[in-house]
């Protein structure tokens, strides 16, 4: 485990050991300390995972929370604790893993959390993506991410503007939100997300004399992040 990629998962926030990890004689002891003193102040029940890389943090927050004996603090210290731990996890259990993944995992006879760190590297990029590839390598301890990269995904995404020139007709109308669709589906792939619901709304300006708005909820069958499907149902909304 090397000491300058320490990190810690605290409820959903991160926390860098880098510069303070070898004053500290034990990780265990230092997070049972701090879930203690989350308690004290502020009387929330808080689940403490240290590990190597930020996505073997949440292994080991997943550890904490779920498998007996961690009591809600886990620290993973060597590998043989770490792959104990990946066999107990389902492969969508694994941070930035979803379920449409985890389906195609299975297909390559991968179900759980350590079949996937064994998965090799170049196969993961080239068969699914290169966040995929990541994933891979920090759960074997290889620094990956950053900590820009370690935002929670959206739980809903917006594609809003206002327009220039006064749409007044159907075609133009549905030009706009064909647009909207269509950026709002490339931002929840990047986080690789799906939609099961979206809304379609416009409105006249706000300082017109008599404002007006119109909006329709589309629910999808299945959720999708599918640019055409997602276009197709907010066109037909404009109507």
């Amino acid at each position: 485990m090397p000491h300058s990629s320490i990190s810690t998962v605290l409820m959903s926030l991160f926390l860098s050991f880098k510069h303070c990890y070898p004053a500290i004689p034990c990780l265990t002891e230092d997070a049972l300390k701090l879930r203690r003193a989350v308690w004290r102040e502020t009387r929330l029940t808080v689940c403490v995972g240290i590990g190597a890389t930020l996505t073997l943090a949440k292994v080991a927050n997943h550890a904490a929370k779920k498998l007996p004996g961690y009591n809600g603090v886990c620290a993973i210290t060597n590998n043989e604790q770490r792959s104990a731990i990946l066999k107990t996890m389902k492969t969508n259990d694994v941070w930035g893993v979803g379920g449409r993944i985890a389906k195609r995992l299975a297909t390559m006879n991968i179900h759980n959390a350590y079949a996937l760190s064994q998965m090799k590297a170049g196969i993961a990029r080239k068969q699914f993506s290169i966040e995929l590839e990541r994933t891979v390598r920090e759960l074997n301890g290889e620094v990956c991410k950053t900590w820009d990269e370690a935002r929670a995904d959206k739980k809903q995404i917006f594609s809003t503007r206002s327009v220039g020139n006064r749409v007044t007709d159907l075609p133009s109308l549905c030009q706009a939100l064909s647009k909207h669709a269509s950026t709002a589906a490339a931002k929840a792939r990047t986080q690789g997300s799906l939609c099961k619901s979206m809304l379609v709304f416009a409105s006249n300006s706000t300082f017109d004399e008599h404002t007006r708005g119109f909006k329709y909820l589309h629910h999808f069958a299945y959720p999708t992040n599918d640019t055409c499907e997602i276009i197709v149902a907010a066109t037909q909304a404009a109507r």
